[in-house]
């Protein structure tokens, strides 16, 4: 699989000088259907029978229009449901869950390497504009499809 145009503008640079990068894991998915959705939104409902029916409402309207995947709507509502130490979750809670990607310039790779990593703990990401990733981060991530693709 190459990573697309779209991808590579889907890569996010965060921090507050705007230098780390991070894919998505979820990238890749297909966004959830209306029976997965609905299955997900029930575990949520039986561990906080509080949450009134508009927060779910708009719920389901943000993780429509995030086209967020099967995967990582049921990892969101675990995690809330695990972590979740306050009377009721919010939207946002559900929806800013991800699990990413960090990526690294050539420059970074370098750094790290002088430090003492070895060259082969890292791979170029397709099509990503010449940024690196750790294989480890990408297995662990379920990424391994991106590992030595050319």
């Amino acid at each position: 699989m190459r990573l697309s145009k779209e991808t590579i503008l889907s890569i996010q640079r965060v921090d507050e000088f705007g230098y780390d990068f991070y894919l998505s894991a979820y990238y890749f998915e297909d966004p959830v259907n209306e029976k997965e959705m609905k299955y997900e939104l029930a575990r949520l409902l039986r561990a906080f029978p509080e949450i009134k029916p508009s927060v779910i409402d708009e719920l389901i309207q943000q993780i429509r229009k995030e086209k967020i995947g099967p995967i990582r709507l049921q990892a969101a509502v675990d995690y809330v449901i695990k972590n979740f130490n306050w009377q009721k979750p919010t939207v946002s809670d559900v929806i800013k869950f991800d699990r990413k990607l960090r990526l690294y310039t050539y420059d970074e790779v370098c750094n790290k390497v002088t430090e003492g990593m070895n060259m082969n703990n890292f791979f170029m990401v397709p099509n990503s504009g010449k940024l690196w990733a750790m294989k480890t981060d990408a297995m662990r991530l379920g990424l391994t499809f991106l590992i030595n693709k050319k």
